[in-house]
């Protein structure tokens, strides 16, 4: 039996119809790194008069996947469809743009795309997880780059498994840069896209946009070692965090968190032109209503005094949502 070596090993992913039926892979996945880990509940007892354990009971199997890796255009539909809601056909952005739009839902139940996931290789030895969703991804960003985290939760491991190698398709990758990023503040959802009501963040030194803890597996009692299904979890939590220079501009939102107030945040990367009769973009917008929790300690970063400021992002009314994602690409589906 050959070892499995870590340069050897390799993620792909297949989208599937009916969650938890396990499908076989179609994307190998490039921008991200991780492996998988088994992760199992085993209750042990020690019976009177026993110094050792007399029994061990497994009460429940499942499998995480934690990854870390690159922001690109391509990819990122892949980790928001399975973390936000599945999204249909992408709408027209220009001649060949395609525009993929994520927003969580207010109120109402949102169904996220469940995958297969395949890591290793037939070199040595292969592992899936089926049923693998999102349940937690942050964008960390400054000019070290747009860098993501996060981890999929999937049912148990089946191991020792043959890996899909026919109809595997790879994107063509094109990073969001820090070049090509700029922070953007507003007093109103609908002031974001107006130039003019709106104030560029000068002196920021980077930040971390992050969704946790977006859905729970659901365990019962029904002959099975894995979960039956999931639900989203109530402690989902979305925050967003920036360091800047420490100004009259960054400390003009003390008063916005002492006052309890929205302010309305443009996370904005306008990458290369997608040619075409009509022009577009590679472009990556994150825009969030946040309340203000807290300013942190002033401290030295790039020679400069620096501020933390952080906030949880909030409902609003007007626009009738907390957060929504825009990605524009060229591809037509997501996997």
């Amino acid at each position: 039996m050959a070892d499995q070596s870590t340069i050897g090993a390799r993620i792909q992913i297949g989208a599937e119809a009916v969650a938890g039926t396990a499908v076989a892979a179609t994307r190998r996945l490039r921008a991200i790194n991780g492996s998988p880990e088994f992760t199992q509940q085993v209750d042990t007892f020690k019976g009177s008069g026993s110094r050792a354990v007399d029994v061990a009971a497994l009460n429940m199997e499942m499998a995480t996947f934690g990854f870390d890796g690159f922001a690109t255009y391509e990819e990122l539909p892949v980790l928001l469809d399975a973390l936000i809601k599945k999204h249909a056909a992408p709408t027209a952005d220009g001649t060949n743009g395609k525009r993929y739009v994520y927003a969580p839902s207010v109120a109402a139940t949102d169904v996220p795309s469940t995958y297969t996931i395949e890591y290793g290789s037939n070199d040595g030895r292969g592992t899936r997880m089926a049923y693998s969703f999102v349940d937690a991804l942050s964008v960390n960003f400054g000019r070290d780059g747009i860098k993501l985290s996060g981890s999929f939760t999937g049912r148990a491991l089946q191991d020792n498994h043959t890996l899909t190698t026919t109809g595997i398709t790879e994107y063509t990758l094109t990073p969001v840069l820090a070049t090509n990023l700029a922070i953007y503040v507003a007093d109103t959802w609908n002031n974001l896209d107006v130039p003019a009501s709106r104030v560029k963040m000068g002196r920021v030194l980077q930040g971390t946009y992050s969704i946790g803890s977006r859905w729970a597996p659901l365990t019962v009692l029904d002959q099975t070692t894995s979960f039956a299904t999931h639900l989203e979890n109530e402690q989902q939590q979305y925050e967003l965090s920036l360091k800047a220079g420490w100004d009259a501009q960054s400390m003009g939102y003390l008063d916005e968190l002492r006052q309890g107030k929205t302010i309305f945040v443009r996370i904005e990367a306008i990458g290369d032109a997608i040619a075409g009769a009509t022009p577009s973009a590679y472009t990556l917008q994150i825009d969030s209503a946040m309340k203000l929790t807290g300013f942190g300690k002033l401290e030295s970063n790039n020679n400069l005094v620096a501020i933390d400021f952080k906030g949880m992002l909030a409902n609003d009314p007007v626009a009738g949502r907390f957060t929504e994602i825009t990605v524009i690409n060229t591809n037509a589906a997501v996997v």
